[in-house]
């Protein structure tokens, strides 16, 4: 975009989740503009597990305006309070993330176990959620529900199904058809305008490009280049297949080291979805069925998902945005997927907030996505380079050759000096604007490199010390409080039945 401008017409192209998210999303932002929706009928929607973080619930409920019951009806989410990473030393050993702030470091010094370093921890050991019974009756636990600490399993095809309506609702123009041709403006490197299948022609002040991997209008029509992060992420593949469930219901994803890669698990309702997650340089496809099937032996059928890890160069060049996969992907370790386009969207409406593009504005937009997508590169590096549990050729290859580059003076700080969740580190401004794009700040961190064992120098005994009463304290307060909790699969029946735990309100 060459000067200032508005943009009064905008032409989201594609659906799935990335496409209705992002049209919902603009005609909120943007209510004065006109939003077209084109789909194509020849993608079928893909009924898999989709596992989120709390931006999307935020997102959801207060952005989009979403009601929760009726989310809650139709699409029959689950709840992730975080994930549970079978990862780091020998089995059994495991830790935690969850989305709530930890001290993993204390949990380790003081407690002799990185699992009980806060609440929403041990309820995920313990496979319960936020809602509570004290004194005959119920309630949420403030510190996850009411501060959004909590995420969203859901079924797919559900899930878009929902969007789907909303968009009706909402009255969205939706348009059933393909792209035949984009006609570009070379002279200023913009699409002029689209050519449907059906013969009718298109054209938009604003073209959101979310085709997916195919990346038709950004990629394919623009030519924006590619960054690789296959140095960092080796992994370029993932068969995936559903379980019937078992009698329990964990309130968390599990990823799971496996030979040539990980698994992860996902709950659902009605069924666990799996996937194993692999390299192609390391293992057949053949292998890596027969290694699902030795852990599994009930699977019926398989789907095998090729991809690559990394972004364009930029996800607005003239007057095309890219969103979801048509920008960029990182291999699904942090379920990332949903919530990288909840930030693109974010971050587009901060900065667009007026309606008025500029390039320096553009520009501005370009390097913090970009920064975004980069800091996610080092973090999921980290749980490759240190990950000690398996001592295959895959991962012997992971802890000498994976890039974790960007995060070398943080690897380094944590050695010398411990956790980084330090009030002198988190209060240090250099270390603050490097992670300022990072979806993990000071305790993610910590999380990653003490639970798989990076070697501390020493001890930060002051530090121990220091934090030592208190913290063992909040850990027995913790503990009682998740004695009263009751389990994931009892409070998505309370939730039926009591609309008031969602909406406090209603009480």
């Amino acid at each position: 975009m060459k000067a200032k401008q508005s943009v009064n017409t905008i032409g989201v192209i594609g659906g799935g989740v990335a496409g209705y998210l992002t049209a919902l999303a603009f005609n909120q932002y943007y209510p004065e503009s006109k939003i077209t929706l084109i789909e194509s009928n020849r993608i079928p929607i893909i009924g898999v597990g989709e596992a989120t973080t709390p931006p999307l619930v935020d997102f959801l409920h207060n952005i989009l305006g979403f009601d929760r019951q009726e989310f809650y009806r139709e699409v029959q989410p689950t709840h992730k309070m975080g994930i549970r990473f079978e990862w780091g030393f020998k089995a059994p050993y495991y830790f935690n993330y969850p989305f709530e702030p930890q001290d993993i470091y204390l949990a380790k010094e003081i407690n002799h176990n990185p699992t009980l370093s806060c609440l929403q921890s041990i309820l995920m050991t313990q496979g319960k959620s936020f809602v509570y019974k004290r004194n005959g009756t119920y309630g949420t636990i403030n510190s996850i529900y009411e501060k959004g600490n909590y995420a969203y399993h859901l079924d797919n095809k559900k899930f878009v199904n929902y969007l789907k309506k909303k968009a009706g609702e909402r009255g969205l123009i939706h348009l059933i058809d393909t792209v035949k041709n984009v006609e570009l403006d070379l002279h200023e490197e913009k699409i002029k305008h689209l050519d449907l299948a059906c013969g009718k022609r298109v054209k938009f002040n604003l073209y959101v490009d979310c085709t997916g991997f195919s990346s038709v209008l950004l990629k394919k029509s623009l030519g924006v280049s590619f960054v690789d992060y296959s140095s960092s992420l080796f992994t370029d593949s993932a068969l995936t297949t559903s379980i019937s469930r078992k009698a329990d219901l964990p309130a968390y994803t599990t990823a799971t080291s496996m030979n040539h890669g990980w698994l992860w698990s996902l709950p659902l309702r009605d069924a666990t979805h799996i996937g194993y997650v692999f390299s192609s340089e390391f293992a057949s496809n053949q292998e890596i069925e027969q290694e699902l099937l030795s852990r599994h032996p009930e699977i019926k059928e398989t789907r095998l998902i090729k991809f690559k890890s990394g972004r364009h160069e930029n996800a607005f060049k003239g007057n095309v945005l890219a969103i979801g996969n048509a920008f960029g992907f990182v291999e699904p370790l942090e379920s990332t997927g949903l919530h990288m386009i909840v930030s693109s969207l974010k971050a587009f409406a901060e900065i667009f907030k007026l309606n008025e593009y500029t390039p320096s504005k553009q520009e501005r937009y370009n390097q913090i996505i970009n920064d975004k997508w980069d800091q996610l590169r080092w973090f999921l590096a980290l749980h490759y380079k240190f990950n000690q549990r398996l001592d295959t050729p895959f991962w012997q290859a992971n802890r000498e050759k994976v890039d974790v580059s960007g995060y070398t003076n943080l690897i380094e700080l944590m050695k010398e000096e411990g956790p980084l969740k330090q009030e002198k580190h988190m209060r240090n401004q250099t270390i603050c604007e490097q992670i300022q794009n990072s979806i993990i700040r000071f305790s993610g961190l910590d999380t990653f490199l003490i639970g798989q064992g990076l070697s501390v120098k020493q001890p930060n005994i002051s530090f121990i010390h220091k934090n030592y009463n208190k913290f063992r304290a909040k850990t027995a307060l913790w503990q009682e409080i998740a004695s009263q909790a009751t389990s994931h699969e009892n409070t998505l029946e309370l939730i039926e039945s009591n609309p008031h735990l969602l909406n406090p309100q209603l009480k």
